[in-house]
């Protein structure tokens, strides 16, 4: 277990070694650019940040564009999400985005957050097919990737429902 322990700590110090180095050549590159001031004002300039969410034979299922003040999901086609059914409905947005909206309205309710932010979002579909989803004010770092991965596994789960043909 401990040499377990040891593999897995060397692993991830190398993890954090190319993390490292691809954050200086990006930092460098923004350099380039002409881009001193804080990292929004760099996101601002290089425009939405895209991440692609691919099935497991590396298939594009979505495309998610991130902006400092909202996450734009849009499906490319290979895989219809259905928002009527599990997991988008009972999980992302059940159990996701429907709680972090009434955290933020008790925060609103509060006091501590201003009224013109807290996440609020809009699904797009037609036929009960997702189109486009847009969620603003999505709020921290930490938010944006636990929706990132929530969407990861809902559209992971969701493929697994459906037979694979090739």
């Amino acid at each position: 277990m401990k040499g377990e322990l040891e593999r897995q700590l060397q692993e991830r110090e190398a993890e954090v070694t190319a993390l490292q180095k691809r954050l200086t050549s990006i930092t460098n590159i923004i350099k380039q650019l002409g881009v001193e001031s804080s990292d929004s004002a760099a996101h601002d300039m290089l425009g939405p940040l895209r991440t692609v969410v691919r099935d497991r034979w590396g298939n594009p299922i979505a495309n998610i564009d991130v902006d400092p003040d909202s996450i734009r999901i849009t499906p490319t086609g290979s895989m219809p999400i259905d928002t009527q059914k599990a997991p988008f409905r009972s999980f992302f947005l059940s159990r996701v985005l429907i709680p972090m909206r009434d955290e933020d309205e008790h925060a609103k309710a509060q006091g501590r957050l201003s009224q013109q932010h807290g996440i609020v979002f809009e699904c797009h579909e037609d036929s009960g097919m997702l189109v486009e989803l847009v969620v603003h004010h999505y709020g921290t770092p930490q938010r944006l990737e636990r929706i990132k991965d929530a969407l990861n596994w809902t559209l992971e789960k969701q493929q697994a429902k459906r037979p694979h043909t090739t």
